[in-house]
């Protein structure tokens, strides 16, 4: 994968490309066909690309305060894994302030030479995303590039969109989300140290921050499962301000890995969430607490084993 920054050259510019357009917050099932779409241009000689927005960059959407739902780190991995080769991903105030021809002329021709253009039917672009697929098309038609528009994907009779995808995790209502995602919520981040409050009551977890601007799902207990050296745990994930012990509003998730010891401070893990189990909840003393970690953790192992 070639990826690099507005303010960089391509060195293999003069290789054509079909290049996918759009945020890909989330990179999920109706994103994974645009990819699709870009990726089989591949049988023509074009190299799949893609132009982004560095996620963290983006301050609003719609007027509103931007929150996404994977980082860009993460977005990148995914786009690789579609089979995507050429990535330009440009800050948000590098790019907002050019009109639609600009865009076109300096990101599409000069960066990525792209000769096949492919992007979702509502897509807008160029300053204050006033222009739409239409405005594209004429755009190819003057400069020599084909324009793709790819069909919203609906499933379950809705319409798939990280809209969605961030209400269903704001809900809890993890399964929905992870359908529309096509793979498990992940929270994918260096383990961090806590206060270790669950260590004394014989649950020692792992720590992990979300990153500034992230959706954080709703406050609660998931069953979830942790990947440890390609081993998968079954896990009980807390994700929140931990009430009961602390004054700190500063959301995190809290994992219990089953049927594991040792030290993983500084280590990155992948914790996917699979199933809500409840929400957060204050308890009047550390021993309430424990006995309702008790009762998650059986809930969790009895779902483990309907899922095996």
């Amino acid at each position: 994968m070639l990826y690099f920054k507005q303010n960089e050259s391509i060195k293999d510019s003069d290789v054509p490309s079909a290049a996918a357009l759009g945020v890909f917050d989330g990179v999920h099932i109706g994103h994974a066909e645009v990819l699709r779409r870009a990726a089989s241009f591949e049988n023509n000689g074009l190299i799949p690309a893609v132009f982004t927005f560095t996620t963290e960059s983006i301050p609003q959407k719609h007027g509103q305060n931007y929150n996404f739902i994977i980082t860009n780190e993460r977005k990148l991995e995914y786009l690789h894994s579609a089979g995507i080769k050429r990535i330009l991903c440009a800050d948000y105030d590098e790019v907002c302030g050019l009109d639609a021809e600009r865009f076109v002329c300096s990101i599409l021709l000069k960066k990525l030479n792209v000769k096949q253009v492919i992007c979702g039917e509502e897509f807008h672009f160029g300053k204050g995303a006033l222009c739409s697929v239409d405005d594209l098309r004429k755009l190819g038609v003057k400069y020599g590039f084909g324009v793709t528009a790819v069909s919203p994907v609906v499933l379950d009779g809705k319409t798939v969109s990280s809209t969605l995808i961030k209400q269903y995790l704001c809900e809890g209502k993890i399964e929905n989300a992870n359908k529309l995602l096509g793979r498990l919520y992940t929270i994918n981040s260096e383990i961090v140290y806590g206060n270790q409050i669950g260590r004394t009551i014989q649950f020692p977890t792992i720590n992990q921050n979300f990153t500034k601007g992230q959706i954080i799902p709703r406050f609660g207990v998931y069953a979830s499962k942790t990947v440890i050296d390609n081993k998968t745990y079954t896990s009980v994930t807390n994700i929140g301000v931990k009430p009961t012990v602390t004054d700190n509003n500063i959301p995190l998730a809290e994992t219990h890995i089953l049927d594991f010891s040792g030290d993983l401070y500084g280590r990155t893990a992948q914790v996917s969430l699979t199933e809500f189990v409840r929400g957060e909840t204050h308890f009047d003393s550390i021993g309430q607490l424990k006995n309702a970690i008790l009762q998650d953790v059986a809930q969790v192992r009895r779902l483990g084993s309907i899922s095996d």
